[in-house]
């Protein structure tokens, strides 16, 4: 283990698949790859966004955001990003579609989501080969077994190691 720290935003692993997709939207990304350091460090601020409306730009919550961004842990992001009302309508959509797809959590609200889901504590640690991510469990986790998609591992094109995710 070389690396070992806690965070609280965990639950923005629900949304892997979608991510991607995301920063292709929001024009962040091309052909597999961020278009600068700038796109990288915005998109790891926007993930912020999925959590709050306004949200902490404090480094100590942007671990797992820099992870999902191909970001050192290492690297200081510039807090002069504000989100454009087209970026948090995009962000808004994101949620709303994850909690269609996932049927069984029922109507859940954009902020009932956030407060059920994304918002977890876990540890993180880094192996030689990858991260591991063990999540906080609640009770009401049995519905992971009908998330219709996947979230462990986690590999986009840009991270250089795979996130694997131990939450159940």
């Amino acid at each position: 283990m070389y690396n070992e720290t806690y965070i609280e935003n965990a639950g923005l692993v629900i949304l892997s698949s979608f991510i991607p997709v995301l920063f292709e939207r929001l024009g962040l990304v091309m052909d597999s790859a961020f278009n600068s350091v700038e796109d990288q460090e915005k998109a790891a601020l926007l993930l912020q966004y999925i959590l709050l409306d306004n949200p902490p730009k404090e480094e100590h919550h942007l671990v797992l955001n820099k992870l999902f961004v191909g970001l050192p842990l290492a690297h200081e992001i510039k807090n002069d990003f504000s989100v454009t009302p087209d970026e948090l309508n995009t962000v808004h959509s994101l949620i709303e579609a994850i909690i269609a797809h996932w049927s069984i959590i029922g109507k859940s609200t954009i902020e009932g989501f956030r407060g059920s889901w994304l918002w977890r504590k876990a540890k993180l640690e880094e192996m030689e080969e990858n991260w591991v991510l063990n999540v906080e469990k609640e009770s009401y986790d049995i519905l992971l077994d009908h998330l219709p998609f996947s979230i462990s591992p986690i590999k986009f094109f840009w991270m250089p190691k795979p996130i694997m995710v131990n939450w159940q």
